[in-house]
Order: C-alpha cells, then sequence, then structure tokens
C-alpha cells in the first residue's frame, strides 16, 4: 500500500476518484446504475483497481480516507469529526458490511461467467419436460416458461410465467431455489409443483420438505449484493411480514399477493402436478386465477367479464378435456351468465 504523500499528479487524480466512487458507493447503496457505472471503472484499467484498493484499505484500517485533495466528497469524509464510541462501533460495522459486500460483488461477477443459463417455454395447451445438467427434471405445463441457472453453490431457477413441476436431484451443497414472482422456494432433494396466475403463487409439496419465504431483492448480481445493504422493504401500517413456511409431503401453501393473503391446505401427495394427466385442482382459488390456468393448460379462449367475478372463489376439479362443459355449468354454481362471442366463451355477470 502507497502511503508516501509525494504522489505524482496522474496517481494523485485517480486515486481522487478512487474516493470519489468509495464515497458515493456508501452514500448510495441502492443504485443499481451506481453500482455499474463503478464496476464498468473499475474492470477498465489495472491502476483503477489498485487505486480503490487502496481506499478501501485505508478505510478499513483507520475509518479515514488520505489524500483526497480539499473540496472534494472524499476529502469531507476523510478528517472527520470524533464520534461518540456507540457510532464509531455502529460505523465499523457498516464498513465492515460493505467491504464484504464489493468483496462478494467481484466474487459474483467472476462466477457468473461460469453459470449454465439456459431457457425453457411452453406454447398454450403443450406440455413438456426438461432434464437438466444435474439430473434435476421440470414439466412445464403450457404456456409457461422458465430460466434455469446452476452455479456451484447454487441452482437458481426462475419461474417466469404459469406451472412447473420440479423433481429436485438430490445436491446438498447445492441448494435448489424457485423464483415465482415475490416468493421462493427452497429445496435440497425433493419434489413439488409451483404455479403462477397473475399474483397468486401456489405450492405444493409431493415428497420431501421445501422452505416458502419471502423473495429476497431481485435475482441478480447487483440485486443479490445491494441487499445486503438496503433496509428490509416496510410493510403497510398493522401487517405483519410474512414468515418462512416450511412444507412436507402432503402440503400446500397459496399465497395472494402483495396482500400476502395466506391459505395452507393437505392435499393429496398422488394429487400434485395431477395436471399433467389433465386433471385441474384447485381449493378456493380465484376464478380469475382458475380461468388463466384453465387456458394456458388447454389453449381454450375464455374471459371474465370484470374484476368482481374474477374474485368468486372456487373449489373443484376441472378435466382439461371437458373444458367447455366446465365453463357452461358455472351458472348453476356462481351468479354469472355464459355467452359464446366469437371463439370466445364470455363469463358475464347475472342480469
Amino acid at each position: 500500500m502507497n502511503t508516501d504523500e509525494s504522489v505524482s499528479p496522474v496517481d494523485s487524480e485517480r486515486f481522487e476518484v478512487a474516493c470519489d466512487w468509495f464515497v458515493r458507493l456508501r452514500e448510495q447503496p441502492e443504485s443499481q446504475e451506481l453500482l455499474r457505472s463503478w464496476l464498468e471503472w473499475y474492470h477498465r484499467d489495472e491502476r483503477n483497481r489498485a487505486a480503490f484498493e487502496e481506499v478501501r484499505e485505508l478505510w478499513c484500517t483507520t475509518g479515514v480516507i488520505q489524500h483526497a485533495p480539499p473540496g472534494t466528497a472524499a476529502a469531507a469524509v476523510s478528517q472527520p469529526r470524533r464520534p461518540q464510541r456507540s457510532r464509531t462501533v455502529l460505523l465499523a460495522a457498516t464498513l465492515a458490511a460493505l467491504v464484504i459486500g464489493i468483496g462478494l460483488l467481484l466474487t459474483a461477477q467472476r462466477a457468473a461467467t461460469d453459470a449454465e443459463v439456459r431457457s425453457f417455454a411452453t406454447a398454450p395447451s403443450e406440455h413438456r419436460g426438461f432434464t437438466l445438467s444435474d439430473g434435476s427434471r421440470i414439466e412445464l405445463a403450457g404456456d409457461s416458461s422458465v430460466r434455469t441457472t446452476l452455479r456451484a453453490h447454487i441452482r437458481d431457477i426462475e419461474l417466469l410465467k404459469g406451472e412447473a413441476y420440479f423433481r429436485v436431484a438430490h445436491d446438498k451443497a447445492r441448494p435448489f431455489i424457485v423464483r415465482a414472482n415475490a416468493l421462493h422456494v427452497r429445496a435440497v432433494g425433493t419434489r413439488f409443483d409451483v404455479r403462477t396466475t397473475g399474483d397468486r403463487v401456489v405450492v405444493a409439496v409431493e415428497e420431501g420438505r421445501v422452505v416458502v419465504e419471502p423473495r429476497p431483492e431481485s435475482s441478480g448480481t447487483v440485486d443479490s449484493v445491494l441487499s445486503l445493504f438496503r433496509t428490509p422493504a416496510r410493510t403497510k401500517p398493522g401487517a405483519e411480514p410474512m414468515q418462512p413456511l416450511n412444507l412436507g409431503g402432503g402440503q400446500e401453501v397459496a399465497v395472494g399477493l402483495p396482500t400476502q393473503e395466506l391459505q395452507l391446505l393437505p392435499i393429496e401427495p398422488a394429487a400434485v402436478a395431477s395436471w399433467r394427466e389433465g386433471r385441474l385442482r384447485f381449493a378456493r382459488e380465484p376464478l380469475g386465477s382458475v380461468i388463466a390456468s384453465v387456458r394456458a393448460a388447454t389453449g381454450r379462449d375464455i374471459e371474465v367479464a370484470n374484476a368482481e367475478i374474477g374474485e368468486l372463489r372456487f373449489t373443484g376439479t376441472v378435466f382439461s378435456a371437458r373444458v367447455d362443459a366446465w365453463v357452461e355449468g358455472l351458472p348453476a354454481i356462481f351468479p354469472v351468465t355464459v355467452r359464446q362471442e366469437g371463439a370466445t366463451l364470455m363469463i358475464t355477470p347475472r342480469e
């Protein structure tokens, strides 16, 4: 580390820029644009990296940034007032987290190049299965898509839309994470199904155990590291944040977001992912979500006229081979009318 104050003008300028980057990263940890810009500058020149590492080391060992020219943002923090002991401890802890976070970010950036990334999708009414390189199996329902990212330490699956059944190859050292809307489902070796319709997520476990919890920061290297510095999201007044749920075989949870309406039910393990046999099973599901799943599984054009109809709750099984008969029978259950509009079955309020 260079502590000689007779630094050449070029080195002084580079050091000033490094100081400025460090201070801005500390003051704006939530700015993804700032973090990406810093990474571009950091990797552009080996001398940039050396200058920044020197700034970081100085800050960690002394709590100040030296060599900063007067009047710069870096200079303002290089001459701090003497804090109280409790503030010193807090500052030290914050700085330690920042240093660790930046280190993790650089490590993650390097590891990202080693990731195995693949995408899979199905058309409406199509059902396809895929086997990943780790031996795990994914079966996609109609009109669904996933993106898989396999790394040495984690298997990261993004359910972009629709429904998927997962048969996870056991690997205790590499958790299997499924991200679906604002939830994330963590497993090691198990069989389970995840379905999304709008903001609703339904997770059903056939075998083994999974943990269902609020999703951390958005996926991606930058967001993952930024989550170390962000304040936890505030919930609405009086609202309790969702706690992680441990589900075993024969259990199903449905979470309606963003209200976090939660429904935990028992389920026959054999009924998990019964859509693969043409049986779509629902329990107290909003009719709008039911229609969306039926439409994806069968390709049949069905619409509800308004949000009130979409919120009606349905419990039962829909057979994909007899969808029209099921829709035409809805007026016997709900105050609705079904009419044909071209190729569309339209569900409207009963007059």
